[in-house]
């Protein structure tokens, strides 16, 4: 892991990973400094799946968080998200896969006409 990558985690009081993980000495190093929660990603081994969940719901200074690997294009998340999105009312989605960073100010699902 790159050194420039442990040295932000270390002035994090969170680190959130969002899969694609890639091998476990990579969640080993994040916990050593930093609080860590991380969902596996569609390339992680059963390793990694063994000790990070497909979804993570965090409560975060008042924020529901959300974090999942594959979400879908917002605002049109795929069903499984769409459905703890529709359950859960999260604040803040985390997501990775699209390697697309992306910022809304409302979380909100399309009505149907």
């Amino acid at each position: 892991m790159d050194n420039m990558i442990l040295k932000y985690a270390k002035k994090a009081d969170l680190v959130i990973h969002a899969g694609d993980i890639g091998d476990i000495k990579v969640l080993d190093e994040l916990s050593k400094v930093s609080i860590l929660r991380a969902v596996y990603g569609n390339i992680d081994s059963a390793e990694i799946r063994s000790c990070t969940n497909e979804n993570e719901f965090l409560n975060v200074e008042g924020f529901k968080i959300f974090v999942t690997h594959i979400a879908g294009k917002q605002p049109y998340y795929n069903s499984r998200v769409r459905n703890s999105i529709k359950k859960e009312y999260p604040d803040i989605l985390v997501y990775g896969h699209s390697h697309i960073p992306v910022s809304y100010t409302h979380l909100t699902l399309p009505t149907k006409a």
